[in-house]
């Protein structure tokens, strides 16, 4: 009984060990980067121009104070509509009617023209498609995504001469 609870303490040591590295615990031990804090933070912003990865612009290297932070009132509809559709569809399948839940996403595809609970629900209704392994209806309906997206794409401008 000892040899296997030390076994067993070995093991667990071992794989937090490999957590911590994995997880960055090594640069613990590092020193930081001159420059990427503190008083060099300001030194770095003079010398390009920008602060560290923020590029000048608003919402990028600023944490939540970027767009995401605050979506508006249509982005807000749609992730409420995708979470929806989410919850609905472990229900479903929790239930075992995989069927409804495949019916749930073709309804959403008829009833919006939203790129992007299109985008998901095709991407859903996929998923859903190739959990018997048929590749052959994902690949079907991964592919009549595509067309869509390309042809939302606009052309480019042709050349002024």
């Amino acid at each position: 009984m000892q040899l296997r609870t030390s076994k067993l303490t070995l093991a667990l040591s071992a794989l937090l060990a490999l957590g911590l590295v994995s997880a960055g615990g090594y640069a613990l031990a590092a020193p930081p980067a001159p420059g990427m804090h503190g008083p060099g933070m300001a030194a770095a912003q003079g010398q390009w121009g920008h602060g560290a990865w923020g590029h000048g612009k608003p919402g990028h290297g600023r944490g939540m104070q970027g767009w995401m932070h605050r979506p508006g009132p249509g982005m807000q509809a749609r992730f409420a509509a995708m979470r929806d559709m989410r919850v609905l569809q472990h229900l479903y399948l929790a239930q075992g009617r995989r069927g409804d839940a495949e019916a749930m996403y073709h309804d959403v595809l008829a009833h919006t023209r939203d790129p992007g609970l299109r985008n998901f629900a095709y991407g859903q209704l996929a998923r859903l498609q190739m959990m018997p392994t048929d590749t052959g209806a994902a690949i079907a309906t991964l592919r009549k995504a595509l067309d869509e997206n390309l042809q939302q794409i606009k052309p480019p401008a042709a050349p002024a001469s």
